[in-house]
Protein backbone atom coordinates (compact mmCIF):
# COMPACT_ATOMS: atom_id res chain seq x y z
CA UNK A 1 0.00 0.00 0.00
CA UNK A 2 1.59 3.30 -1.09
CA UNK A 3 0.95 6.90 0.72
CA UNK A 4 1.87 9.82 -0.76
CA UNK A 5 1.69 13.66 1.20
CA UNK A 6 2.00 16.27 -1.04
CA UNK A 7 4.87 18.95 -0.53
CA UNK A 8 2.64 21.38 0.35
CA UNK A 9 0.94 19.29 2.86
CA UNK A 10 4.48 18.22 4.36
CA UNK A 11 5.16 22.06 4.37
CA UNK A 12 1.96 23.13 6.43
CA UNK A 13 2.45 20.74 9.04
CA UNK A 14 6.37 22.07 9.96
CA UNK A 15 5.02 25.80 9.54
CA UNK A 16 1.73 25.08 11.61
CA UNK A 17 4.43 22.94 14.60
CA UNK A 18 7.11 25.79 14.56
CA UNK A 19 4.52 28.57 14.31
CA UNK A 20 2.47 26.89 17.21
CA UNK A 21 5.66 26.29 19.14
CA UNK A 22 6.63 30.44 18.77
CA UNK A 23 3.37 31.19 19.78
CA UNK A 24 3.13 29.60 23.07
CA UNK A 25 6.57 30.78 24.41
CA UNK A 26 5.34 34.06 23.40
CA UNK A 27 1.82 33.83 25.21
CA UNK A 28 3.64 32.21 28.09
CA UNK A 29 6.60 35.50 28.80
CA UNK A 30 3.84 38.03 28.21
CA UNK A 31 1.69 36.38 30.25
CA UNK A 32 5.04 36.45 33.11
CA UNK A 33 5.56 40.08 32.07
CA UNK A 34 2.46 41.77 31.41
CA UNK A 35 0.65 39.93 34.80
CA UNK A 36 3.45 40.08 36.55
CA UNK A 37 3.08 36.76 37.55
CA UNK A 38 4.65 34.27 40.11
CA UNK A 39 6.57 31.75 38.70
CA UNK A 40 5.60 28.58 40.74
CA UNK A 41 1.97 28.30 40.06
CA UNK A 42 2.80 28.43 36.11
CA UNK A 43 5.42 25.95 36.75
CA UNK A 44 3.43 23.41 39.06
CA UNK A 45 0.81 23.31 36.35
CA UNK A 46 3.59 22.35 33.92
CA UNK A 47 4.61 19.59 35.96
CA UNK A 48 1.18 18.57 36.80
CA UNK A 49 0.02 18.06 33.14
CA UNK A 50 3.41 16.16 32.64
CA UNK A 51 2.77 13.95 35.56
CA UNK A 52 -0.89 13.06 35.54
CA UNK A 53 -1.44 13.63 30.97
CA UNK A 54 2.05 12.30 29.91
CA UNK A 55 2.80 9.48 32.23
CA UNK A 56 0.44 8.27 34.85
CA UNK A 57 -2.19 8.38 32.11
CA UNK A 58 -0.08 5.85 30.04
CA UNK A 59 0.05 3.15 32.94
CA UNK A 60 -3.74 2.16 32.87
CA UNK A 61 -3.78 2.70 29.07
CA UNK A 62 -1.30 0.29 28.33
CA UNK A 63 -3.01 -2.86 29.15
CA UNK A 64 -6.02 -1.38 27.38
CA UNK A 65 -4.88 -0.11 24.18
CA UNK A 66 -0.95 -0.48 23.59
CA UNK A 67 -0.40 -4.49 25.17
CA UNK A 68 -1.18 -7.21 22.87
CA UNK A 69 -4.10 -8.89 24.63
CA UNK A 70 -8.08 -9.48 24.00
CA UNK A 71 -8.71 -6.76 25.29
CA UNK A 72 -6.55 -4.48 23.27
CA UNK A 73 -7.39 -5.60 20.18
CA UNK A 74 -11.48 -5.51 20.41
CA UNK A 75 -10.90 -1.36 22.04
CA UNK A 76 -8.47 -1.07 19.05
CA UNK A 77 -11.20 -2.50 16.50
CA UNK A 78 -14.46 -0.84 17.74
CA UNK A 79 -13.37 2.98 16.79
CA UNK A 80 -16.06 4.38 19.24
CA UNK A 81 -15.11 2.27 22.18
CA UNK A 82 -11.54 3.48 21.62
CA UNK A 83 -12.41 7.00 21.68
CA UNK A 84 -14.50 7.03 24.79
CA UNK A 85 -11.50 5.43 26.59
CA UNK A 86 -9.21 8.00 25.13
CA UNK A 87 -11.47 10.73 26.34
CA UNK A 88 -12.68 9.64 29.35
CA UNK A 89 -8.86 9.29 30.51
CA UNK A 90 -8.02 12.51 29.93
CA UNK A 91 -10.54 14.05 31.34
CA UNK A 92 -10.09 11.81 34.61
CA UNK A 93 -6.57 12.23 34.83
CA UNK A 94 -6.22 16.01 33.66
CA UNK A 95 -8.78 17.09 35.86
CA UNK A 96 -7.37 14.98 39.24
CA UNK A 97 -4.18 16.62 38.44
CA UNK A 98 -5.50 19.72 38.18
CA UNK A 99 -7.79 18.96 41.84
CA UNK A 100 -4.65 18.21 43.63
CA UNK A 101 -2.46 20.84 42.52
CA UNK A 102 -4.86 23.60 43.90
CA UNK A 103 -5.83 21.46 46.91
CA UNK A 104 -2.35 20.46 48.15
CA UNK A 105 0.76 22.14 45.99
CA UNK A 106 -0.60 25.59 45.70
CA UNK A 107 -2.73 25.58 48.69
CA UNK A 108 -1.36 29.17 49.49
CA UNK A 109 -2.08 30.60 47.09
CA UNK A 110 -5.53 31.72 47.62
CA UNK A 111 -5.52 34.80 45.19
CA UNK A 112 -7.97 34.22 42.39
CA UNK A 113 -5.44 34.76 39.53
CA UNK A 114 -3.94 31.46 40.76
CA UNK A 115 -6.01 29.34 38.32
CA UNK A 116 -5.48 31.48 35.34
CA UNK A 117 -1.46 30.92 36.37
CA UNK A 118 -1.35 27.49 36.94
CA UNK A 119 -3.84 27.60 33.31
CA UNK A 120 -1.13 28.84 31.75
CA UNK A 121 1.61 26.64 32.99
CA UNK A 122 -0.49 23.46 32.29
CA UNK A 123 -2.01 24.80 28.93
CA UNK A 124 1.74 26.00 27.80
CA UNK A 125 3.08 22.93 28.34
CA UNK A 126 0.77 21.01 26.57
CA UNK A 127 0.62 22.93 23.71
CA UNK A 128 4.70 22.85 23.44
CA UNK A 129 4.40 19.20 23.19
CA UNK A 130 1.71 18.37 21.10
CA UNK A 131 3.16 20.99 18.85
CA UNK A 132 5.67 18.69 18.36
CA UNK A 133 2.68 15.98 16.33
CA UNK A 134 2.55 18.02 13.27
CA UNK A 135 6.73 18.44 12.37
CA UNK A 136 6.49 14.43 13.51
CA UNK A 137 3.79 13.79 10.81
CA UNK A 138 5.72 15.67 8.57
CA UNK A 139 8.77 13.69 8.87
CA UNK A 140 6.45 10.25 8.80
CA UNK A 141 5.25 11.56 5.32
CA UNK A 142 8.66 12.12 4.02
CA UNK A 143 9.32 8.63 4.79
CA UNK A 144 6.07 7.09 3.49
CA UNK A 145 7.06 9.44 -0.06
CA UNK A 146 10.12 7.43 0.07
CA UNK A 147 9.07 3.85 0.02
CA UNK A 148 9.41 3.40 4.25
CA UNK A 149 5.46 2.95 5.20
CA UNK A 150 6.92 -0.78 6.07
CA UNK A 151 9.16 0.85 8.80
CA UNK A 152 6.73 3.14 9.68
CA UNK A 153 4.29 0.25 10.45
CA UNK A 154 6.59 -2.50 12.24
CA UNK A 155 7.63 0.34 15.14
CA UNK A 156 3.92 -0.09 16.19
CA UNK A 157 2.59 -2.79 17.66
CA UNK A 158 0.86 -5.43 15.16
CA UNK A 159 -2.78 -4.88 16.77
CA UNK A 160 -2.13 -0.96 16.02
CA UNK A 161 -0.68 -0.93 12.62
CA UNK A 162 -4.05 -1.06 10.43
CA UNK A 163 -5.08 2.81 12.84
CA UNK A 164 -1.83 3.51 11.67
CA UNK A 165 -2.36 3.14 7.78
CA UNK A 166 -5.65 4.88 8.80
CA UNK A 167 -4.35 8.07 10.56
CA UNK A 168 -1.33 8.87 7.55
CA UNK A 169 -4.27 8.06 4.74
CA UNK A 170 -6.17 10.77 6.54
CA UNK A 171 -2.92 13.29 7.27
CA UNK A 172 -1.98 12.99 3.64
CA UNK A 173 -5.62 13.78 2.89
CA UNK A 174 -5.07 17.12 4.40
CA UNK A 175 -4.48 20.52 2.18
CA UNK A 176 -2.06 23.08 3.38
CA UNK A 177 -4.74 25.02 4.95
CA UNK A 178 -6.30 22.12 6.94
CA UNK A 179 -2.97 21.77 8.37
CA UNK A 180 -2.50 25.12 9.50
CA UNK A 181 -5.87 24.98 11.78
CA UNK A 182 -3.64 23.32 13.88
CA UNK A 183 -2.87 26.60 15.26
CA UNK A 184 -6.59 27.40 16.29
CA UNK A 185 -6.70 24.43 17.53
CA UNK A 186 -3.81 24.82 20.46
CA UNK A 187 -5.29 28.47 21.01
CA UNK A 188 -8.61 26.94 22.05
CA UNK A 189 -6.92 24.31 24.14
CA UNK A 190 -5.39 26.78 25.91
CA UNK A 191 -8.59 28.47 26.46
CA UNK A 192 -10.41 25.79 27.64
CA UNK A 193 -7.37 24.89 30.32
CA UNK A 194 -7.88 28.69 31.59
CA UNK A 195 -11.75 27.79 32.13
CA UNK A 196 -11.29 24.24 33.49
CA UNK A 197 -8.64 25.35 35.94
CA UNK A 198 -11.01 28.21 37.20
CA UNK A 199 -13.66 25.77 37.78
CA UNK A 200 -11.17 23.45 39.98
CA UNK A 201 -9.41 26.27 42.00
CA UNK A 202 -13.37 27.32 42.52
CA UNK A 203 -14.20 23.99 43.57
CA UNK A 204 -11.00 23.61 46.12
CA UNK A 205 -10.86 27.35 47.55
CA UNK A 206 -14.80 27.24 48.51
CA UNK A 207 -15.16 23.36 49.00
CA UNK A 208 -17.59 22.68 45.57
CA UNK A 209 -16.48 19.19 45.07
CA UNK A 210 -19.55 18.91 42.02
CA UNK A 211 -17.11 21.44 40.09
CA UNK A 212 -14.91 18.31 40.12
CA UNK A 213 -17.30 15.88 37.80
CA UNK A 214 -18.41 18.36 36.21
CA UNK A 215 -14.80 19.45 35.02
CA UNK A 216 -14.12 15.72 33.99
CA UNK A 217 -17.40 15.28 32.34
CA UNK A 218 -16.66 18.73 30.15
CA UNK A 219 -12.53 17.49 29.35
CA UNK A 220 -13.83 14.29 28.19
CA UNK A 221 -17.13 15.71 26.11
CA UNK A 222 -14.73 18.11 24.33
CA UNK A 223 -11.51 15.82 23.53
CA UNK A 224 -14.32 13.07 22.52
CA UNK A 225 -15.90 15.06 19.98
CA UNK A 226 -12.47 16.51 18.75
CA UNK A 227 -11.21 12.54 18.57
CA UNK A 228 -14.69 11.51 16.98
CA UNK A 229 -14.71 13.76 14.37
CA UNK A 230 -10.61 13.66 13.71
CA UNK A 231 -11.67 12.47 9.92
CA UNK A 232 -13.45 16.05 9.47
CA UNK A 233 -10.50 18.43 10.65
CA UNK A 234 -12.26 21.21 9.32
CA UNK A 235 -15.76 20.73 11.54
CA UNK A 236 -13.55 19.77 14.31
CA UNK A 237 -11.76 23.10 13.79
CA UNK A 238 -14.68 25.12 13.82
CA UNK A 239 -16.46 23.06 16.83
CA UNK A 240 -13.14 23.79 19.36
CA UNK A 241 -12.97 27.28 18.61
CA UNK A 242 -16.60 28.14 19.61
CA UNK A 243 -16.60 25.33 22.27
CA UNK A 244 -13.49 27.35 23.96
CA UNK A 245 -14.78 30.63 23.87
CA UNK A 246 -18.48 30.09 24.84
CA UNK A 247 -16.72 28.21 27.87
CA UNK A 248 -14.10 30.67 29.08
CA UNK A 249 -16.85 33.42 28.97
CA UNK A 250 -19.25 31.53 30.91
CA UNK A 251 -16.61 30.77 33.57
CA UNK A 252 -15.52 33.72 33.80
CA UNK A 253 -18.68 35.48 34.17
CA UNK A 254 -20.55 33.00 36.56
CA UNK A 255 -17.62 31.96 38.36
CA UNK A 256 -14.18 33.62 37.94
CA UNK A 257 -15.91 37.16 38.81
CA UNK A 258 -17.85 36.02 41.79
CA UNK A 259 -14.99 34.50 43.70
CA UNK A 260 -13.32 37.22 46.07
CA UNK A 261 -9.68 38.18 45.06
CA UNK A 262 -8.53 36.09 47.80
CA UNK A 263 -9.57 33.41 50.36
CA UNK A 264 -8.27 32.58 54.18
CA UNK A 265 -6.49 29.01 53.67
CA UNK A 266 -8.55 26.64 55.31
CA UNK A 267 -8.51 22.65 56.07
Amino acid sequence: MDITFSQSTITGYILSGILSILLTVVFIILWKVKTKAPVFPIIVGAITFVLFAEILKVIPLYPLIVSDNSVSRTINSTPVLYYLIAALSAGIFEETGRYIAFRFVLKKHTERRTSLDYAVGHGGIEALITSVTPISIAVLGTMANNGMLSQILSSNPEQQQAKVIEQLTNYASHSFGVTMLWIPERISAVIIHLALSVLLFRAVRDKKFILYPIAVLIHFAIDFCTIFYTDHPVLTELFFPVVSVVLIVTVIKTVYRKMPESTEVTE
